[in-house]
């Protein structure tokens, strides 16, 4: 959006993966087993103002060159969800669970 030399923009996005992988492994002594489960999500929002510094014709073009400076921030999120399980079949079982997120503007 823009009014005479200021503008104005916003613009967002994010999104969503999960993969997920089971494996037995047949060893010479016993058989392993092995699951895990990684879910991914993310999303980034960014706000700016601009002003347009000057805009010049020049041949041969529609549209005129422009120069203009802007500032905003970003805001940006991400977030790991990692789930393993390993051990014997029929035995032991271990699992582990890992979660970590960031977010916060960019500085």
């Amino acid at each position: 959006m823009s009014y005479d030399r200021f503008s104005v923009f916003a613009d967002s996005m994010g999104g969503y993966a999960q993969e997920a992988v089971t494996e037995t492994i047949p060893t010479r002594f016993c058989t392993l087993s092995l699951r895990a489960r990684d879910k991914i999500k993310f999303a980034l929002a960014d706000f700016a103002l601009g002003y347009r510094l000057g805009e010049w014709s020049l041949p041969d073009r529609r549209r005129p060159l422009t120069l203009g400076v802007y500032a905003g921030t970003r805001y940006m999120y991400f977030g790991n969800k990692l789930s393993a399980t390993a051990g014997v079949v029929h035995g032991k079982q271990f699992s582990a669970n890992v979660t970590r997120a960031s977010r916060g503007p960019i500085r």
